[in-house]
């Protein structure tokens, strides 16, 4: 068979014309989702905000702050009844202004593994933190301060085998920071307490 140059050109443009291309118009930009990163982040990491006080934590997880909180009734900050909870203050301040006997952060049952961090507690009339009955837990980068109470409960009060680290307790009435027999305290700064600045018992 003889193929001449026509009959090339026609095969040729048959070919062509056999594999169609799509349009090359590229697609516009992706639309915005109008969500916050807080709220992309709560949502990977399944995290429950905090916005008002009181509050109280009944289930495991892992809680935090979208603000400064300050409590103006007469109850107090944070009440923890779960065992596995983490509470990331998240840089802000969680702070007393009512009146009566109320704790910052308080744990009243026997608890275990909790982990409150990054963040000031201030201002409460029965201590900063007092989860004295809650073992195996973690304390870390914390200013305390101006807090109220009893000689050992002023500041910070926490549990047997617990980690205190990288925290400031810092003008409570009492002692700065109060750990329970088999506890770590690291890297933490105590002044101006009215009791022991930093005392495990």
């Amino acid at each position: 068979m003889k193929i001449t140059a026509a009959s090339l050109v026609l095969f040729l443009g048959w070919t062509v014309a056999a594999f169609p291309q799509g349009s090359l118009t590229p697609p516009g930009p992706p639309a915005p989702t109008m969500k916050s990163l807080d709220d992309i982040d709560a949502k990977l990491e399944k995290r429950t905000p905090i916005s008002s006080l009181p509050y109280t934590i009944g289930t495991p997880g892992s809680y935090y702050l979208t603000q400064n909180l300050t409590q103006s009734g007469s109850g107090g900050g944070i009440t923890v009844t779960s065992d596995d909870v983490t509470i990331d203050l998240n840089g802000f301040a969680l702070s007393g202004g009512g009146g009566g006997t109320v704790t910052g952060i308080s744990a009243p049952n026997v608890q275990k593994n909790l982990h409150v961090r990054n963040g000031t507690i201030r201002n409460w009339t029965n201590g900063g933190i007092r989860v004295f009955t809650t073992s195996n837990s973690i304390y870390e980068d914390l200013r305390v301060s101006d807090n109220t109470g009893g000689n050992l409960i002023a500041g910070m009060l926490v549990g047997p085998a617990s980690m205190v680290r990288s925290c400031a307790a810092n003008n409570n009435s009492g002692a700065g920071v109060s750990a329970a027999d088999g506890a770590t305290i690291v890297d933490c700064v105590a002044s101006n307490n009215g009791n022991e600045g930093i005392a495990v018992f």
